[in-house]
């Protein structure tokens, strides 16, 4: 019995001892590999660079916001302005040479930062890429482990990057993690270290003999250093670092950027001032931001939302800004009135647009984000995020009466007007403006109303949670679990005289007929972007939110991105005449003549 009851011991601790040699071994390599990681990390790593000419895009013109300067630098005689909507090439007396855009070949319309090298002009644009400019070619740089860029710096011909997973340090064609720290809005020079600050508005100073936060504070907007003293910009004044010890000046303003010009400390504020020492001079005409400010050939100069100003003679003056522009950022809606067309955006309201001038659409306060235009029967329907408006003759009319002020689509068939809400949609009698509200309660499959349509009697909706068929009695809902819709997420609809068009948020492109739901080959995980998505016999155009323009022939039941085409993946609003193909993005807005299309 003992011999037993010995044997079985010294089989479970022989059965112990094992277990543990395997969790130790595992131990050992799972650090082995995390040290290999982390070396690999922490070691030089080959940067991908793409070289692109610099060209005309194929006819396409582009509408977009320039006055919003972000930075300004000077280069082999030439001024270099990064914009919201470009790079701008200035001559010495102010006159604008060149605008470098998507439609010259560069990948973004919207730059934050400019440094100048003997081999071209570095530039980061507001999507977090790095590009390099020389002549007429392009360089892109594609760093994959490196994550969003945020800021960059240069100390002789290294390059700092702030990014999201860290500090890293760009050399020639290869780039190394400097700094762990995460979530980095903006790295600079200091001593013979490094100064970095983080979105959550810590900074940090790095150097051989010293590695550690130096102050914690609300939002770090610049940082400068001079003479071993460091500057804070941000958002309760201008924080102030030495020996160890920290001051606060400029108690209550937003500082939002640094420069030091002949011997004195300049602060640019979020209200458009500049702070020379302790002068205090106002640069904006309409309070527009200081973005940056930089001292260049002697000159100082603000980057400002409404220009870049340059100051002389203790004055401050226009150096540049846009002969004409148009504000338009984020496209959401066009639509044709006329000669006119119609623009409506994300959070700037509504525009109109003709013979290449821009005019603001009033339609009521506090009415920012425009959904869906539609112009029908001498009135304009506008659905927005406060509300659905009436334009016509008489005048502007909010619709009261629908079960949410958040208006997602309309639709006008016959003498009706079905908008579709947060909460439902509504059925709106054009005649009495009176209002029947459908809801999940009567049978719609979910809520949350993103796109409407009507074939005949039948009301079409697409929703959250898949397509409800409403006959004026009774629903009949079609979800990815009755049909072959990939995703229930609707975010498009159109009806053709042969069947009904549907835009989906990463499912694809579908469309239904008596059948039943069928896809459209290759479109299987697209994500169709709200209301992108428009029908001009034969073709069907569909803007999506990362894989560019797609066009379906209707007749011979083909369809294609238009990679290489169109500048840009993310395709927000589309509409197409006899005289123009026009493309809503959130970069602006682009055209092109109808013929000179390459379907």
């Amino acid at each position: 019995m003992k011999k037993k009851f010995l044997f079985a011991a010294l089989t479970l601790l022989l059965i112990s001892i094992f277990i543990i040699l395997l969790i130790f071994i595992k131990v050992i390599r799972h650090s082995q590999e995390t040290i290999a990681g982390l070396r690999k990390e922490r070691g030089p790593q080959e940067v991908e660079i793409s070289e692109i000419a610099i060209r005309s895009k194929n006819g396409w013109e582009l509408f977009v916001e320039k006055s919003s300067a972000r930075d300004i630098i000077f280069h082999k005689g030439k001024y270099y302005i990064a914009t919201s909507g470009g790079i701008i090439i200035v001559a010495e007396n102010g006159t604008v040479e060149k605008e470098l855009n998507t439609t010259n070949g560069l990948p973004e319309n919207s730059y934050l930062q400019l440094l100048p090298f003997d081999a071209g002009i570095l530039a980061l644009s507001a999507g977090g890429k790095i590009i390099r400019i020389n002549a007429d070619i392009l360089f892109l740089y594609n760093m994959k482990n490196v994550g969003k860029i945020s800021g960059i710096s240069k100390r002789d011909d290294d390059i700092y990057l702030a990014a999201n997973r860290g500090v890293y340090l760009l050399r020639e064609k290869t780039v190394r993690k400097l700094e762990n720290t995460e979530q980095v809005k903006m790295v600079k020079p200091f001593m013979n270290g490094i100064t970095y600050g983080t979105i959550e508005g810590k900074v940090y100073i790095s150097t051989p003999v010293f590695n550690d936060s130096i102050t914690d504070i609300d939002v770090v907007n610049d940082i400068m250093e001079s003479d071993g003293v460091l500057y804070i910009a941000g958002a309760h004044g201008l924080d102030i670092v030495k020996g160890g010890k920290r001051e606060v000046n400029l108690q209550g303003e937003f500082a939002l950027s640094l420069a030091e010009f002949k011997g004195k400390i300049c602060c640019g504020t979020f209200d458009g001032r500049v702070i020379i020492d302790k002068s205090m001079q106002r640069v904006t005409i309409r309070g527009g931001r200081i973005i940056r400010l930089r001292v260049i050939e002697g000159n100082l100069f603000a980057c400002t939302d409404e220009g870049v100003y340059r100051y002389e003679n203790e004055k401050w003056s226009v150096f540049y800004k846009p002969s004409m522009d148009f504000p338009l950022q984020y496209i959401t809606a066009l639509e044709k009135s006329g000669t006119e067309l119609l623009i409506g955006t994300f959070e700037d309201g509504c525009y109109t647009l003709k013979a290449n001038r821009l005019r603001r659409l009033v339609i009521g306060n506090d009415v920012h984000e425009i959904n869906a235009i539609v112009n029908e029967g001498g009135s304009v329907f506008i659905a927005t995020n406060s509300g659905l408006f009436v334009l016509n003759q008489k005048g502007t009319k909010k619709v009261d009466g629908l079960a949410s002020h958040f208006v997602n689509s309309i639709c006008v068939y016959d003498k009706e007007l079905i908008a579709g809400t947060s909460k439902g949609f509504g059925i709106v009698n054009l005649a009495n403006f009176s209002i029947k509200n459908f809801c999940s309660f009567h049978g719609l499959i979910n809520n949350r109303v993103y796109a409407i349509t009507q074939i005949g009697e039948k009301i079409i909706a697409g929703t959250l949670g898949g397509i409800s068929v409403f006959d004026g009695k009774i629903f009949k809902n079609i979800t990815s679990a009755n049909s072959s819709l990939n995703s229930n997420w609707i975010n498009g609809l159109i009806a053709t005289d042969k069947r009904v068009y549907i835009g989906t948020y990463g499912g694809g492109i579908s469309y239904l007929e008596k059948e039943g739901v069928k896809n459209i080959e290759g479109t299987e995980t697209v994500e169709v972007n709200l209301h992108s998505i428009f029908y001009k016999k034969p073709y069907l155009f569909v803007g999506t939110c990362k894989s560019g323009l797609f066009v379906y022939d209707e007749e011979e039941r083909k369809g294609k991105f238009l990679k290489g085409y169109f500048p840009l993946d993310n395709v927000t609003s589309i509409l197409v005449d006899d005289a123009y193909f026009y493309v809503g993005t959130e970069q602006g807005l682009y055209r092109i003549k109808t013929r000179a299309l390459q379907l």
